[in-house]
């Protein structure tokens, strides 16, 4: 799982992550990026190190461990996003239309757990 974390953090420097809600401000200059990137590399030498020390071997993960555990973790974020979970959190406001919210995140999460196997 810290591989997938690194490759991850790694994608984000690399690409940049925007969505549709949130933007990364690229605050990294070329010389932090560089620094950030050869920490990173130190970090999976070591992973590599740590595997031949210990004999261990690559675990198999199963496609749909992967997309359960991303969207369990996608479940929650929603979860935390109800209206009666978002008071003092930000900008945005639900009190204009609590329960558009409510029931958006309610949509959202129908649609995320259709993509659960």
């Amino acid at each position: 799982m810290i591989e997938l974390r690194l490759n991850e953090l790694q994608a984000d420097l690399t690409n940049g992550a925007n969505g549709l809600t949130y933007q990364l401000e690229p605050a990294l200059s070329a010389d932090q990026q560089k620094l950030l990137n050869q920490q990173i590399q130190a970090i999976r030498d070591l992973i590599g190190q740590l595997v031949h020390k210990y004999g261990l071997s690559a675990r198999r993960l199963a496609w749909s461990q992967r997309l359960n555990a991303l969207s369990s973790s996608l479940w929650v974020d929603l979860q935390d996003s109800r209206s009666d979970q978002m008071p003092g959190y930000g900008a945005f406001t639900t009190d204009e239309h609590p329960a558009d919210n409510d029931q958006d995140i309610g949509q959202l999460i129908v649609l995320i757990r259709t993509i659960q196997t």
